[in-house]
């Protein structure tokens, strides 16, 4: 299997910029994509990560500027995008001979971008386009090589969180509390969060225990 890891930016990204000034993390992962008179239509899943008021106005304004969009949850939401520029940049990302074994994460107005194939052409199409488009802003090759896939991102559905599971759990993540060292306990987390200590565990322990039924 082949495999292309590359960092990319370019100037008519319609996500990362909103994504980047409401301070987000998303994970994009392309469901499918077809050609109808001078449009491209392209599906895809959003997964959102931040502070639930910033999430809230991303899906709106994914929905204000998608031609359809279907809310999976808080924080999931499936488009469908109606693209009429740079078609072949998107024909391309989006070629039936490519997958994604991972969902695009945009972060900080930045695209981590990981396809396969199993040839090698149709990716080293995608890398010279983008070496020689006008709209490419930032371009890193991480890799392009024979490698063997040891995950693949599969699209689900799990149980939901609720709001509040779901924040209390991605500020703990943001915030440092799974890392090690630790960077904050949960009293500051819980203040970060305006409840209690003991209102703040019982919520996070809820999130971890429906979470980890999936992993």
């Amino acid at each position: 299997m082949w495999t292309l890891k590359y960092i990319y930016q370019h100037k008519d990204c319609f996500y990362s910029p909103k994504v980047k000034k409401l301070n987000l993390v998303l994970y994009g992962y392309p469901i499918n994509n077809y050609v109808k008179g001078k449009y491209l239509y392209i599906s895809a899943l959003h997964i959102v990560e931040g502070k639930l008021a910033n999430v809230k106005e991303y899906i709106a304004y994914l929905k204000k500027h998608s031609y359809k969009t279907e809310i999976i949850s808080d924080n999931v939401i499936l488009t469908l995008m109606k693209i009429s520029k740079n078609k072949k940049y998107y024909r391309l990302i989006y070629n039936p001979l490519i997958f994604y074994s991972h969902p695009m994460i945009h972060k900080q107005g930045i695209e981590y971008i990981e396809l396969s194939s199993w040839d090698k052409q149709p990716l080293s199409e995608i890398l010279i386009f983008l070496r020689k488009s006008k709209n490419t802003q930032k371009l890193k090759l991480l890799s392009l090589k024979q490698e063997k896939l040891k995950e693949i991102f599969l699209a689900k559905t799990v149980r939901k969180l609720t709001s509040k599971q779901r924040e209390a759990f991605e500020l703990a993540k943001s915030e440092g509390y799974y890392s090690y060292p630790r960077k904050i306990n949960l009293k500051d987390l819980a203040k970060l969060m305006k409840i209690s200590k003991s209102n703040f565990h019982e919520i996070l322990r809820r999130a971890e225990s429906n979470v980890l039924k999936y992993v």
